[in-house]
C-alpha cells in the first residue's frame, strides 16, 4: 500500500519534523510513502505558488492507495481538501493518534 501524508505545513515552525515522524510511523506498516513537505514548506495560504504546490501534491496523492491524516490536519485549508477529496474518491483514510497524558 502507497500512502500520502497530509497534514499543516504552511505556517508551522518546523513540517519537515513532523512529516518525517509520520512517514517513519507509516512506513511501520505500508510499502511507501509519499510526503508532500518535500514540494515545499512554510507557504503562506494565499498566492500563485500555495496552489502551484497544491496541485502537485493533489498529482502526488493521486499515484497513493491511501491518506494518512496528521495531527492537527483539521486546521491546514490543504489538509482539508485533501480528505475531502480521498473521502469523495474512497480512499481509505487512517488518522495519527495524539498522545494521551495521563493526568
Amino acid at each position: 500500500m502507497k500512502v500520502y501524508l497530509s497534514g499543516p505545513i504552511s505556517g508551522v515552525n518546523d513540517p519537515h519534523s513532523d512529516f518525517n515522524k509520520a512517514q517513519t510511523e507509516v512506513l511501520m506498516w505500508a510499502e511507501s510513502v509519499s510526503n508532500p513537505v518535500v514540494l515545499g514548506a512554510n507557504l503562506t495560504q494565499q498566492g500563485d505558488k500555495w496552489i502551484s504546490l497544491m496541485k502537485k501534491a493533489i498529482k502526488m496523492m493521486m499515484d497513493c492507495d491511501s491518506i494518512y491524516m496528521l495531527e492537527g490536519w483539521e486546521d491546514s485549508r490543504g489538509a482539508i481538501m485533501e480528505h475531502f477529496l480521498a473521502q469523495e474518491l474512497e480512499m481509505p483514510i487512517f488518522f495519527q493518534k495524539k498522545d494521551i497524558i495521563n493526568e
